[in-house]
């Protein structure tokens, strides 16, 4: 069995950032997911066919609260003090205003299961002497 814990957090924005329009035909929305993962691994190898489980919670915020405007927006403002050329780095900040907010409440979670069978069953190395 193996646990895992992972933070992460997803931007997604439309190919030109300065675009402002709330719907723009063809193109994705400005929108971000922050979220915690949390995941189990189980490895079964007394079945007949020894197998694996994998079993995970995604749980995040999506839209505003999710802070993806604030953290892109920081990004590019960074790059742009350290860059020789910050005019070729595009200001994003202008379509956040118009950002994906879900609908309801910005809380949303995954769950996800999967089987499998266990293909390789072998451990590498040994008694060394």
């Amino acid at each position: 069995m193996s646990n895992t814990v992972r933070f992460g957090q997803a931007i997604f924005t439309p190919n030109d950032l300065r675009m402002t329009a709330p719907v723009i035909k063809d193109e994705r929305p400005f929108c971000g997911w922050t979220h915690l993962d949390l995941a189990q691994r189980f490895y079964m190898p007394q079945l007949k066919r020894p197998a694996r489980l994998h079993l995970q919670l995604d749980i995040g915020l999506v839209g505003p609260a999710s802070l993806a405007g604030e953290v892109q927006v920081w990004w590019h403002k960074v790059r742009r003090q350290h860059s020789s050329r910050p005019e070729l780095d595009p200001d994003p900040s202008s379509g956040w205003a118009h950002q994906y907010a879900g609908v309801g409440f910005p809380v949303r979670a995954q769950l996800a299961l999967q089987h499998g069978l266990a293909i390789v069953n072998h451990r590498f190395g040994g008694n060394m002497g």
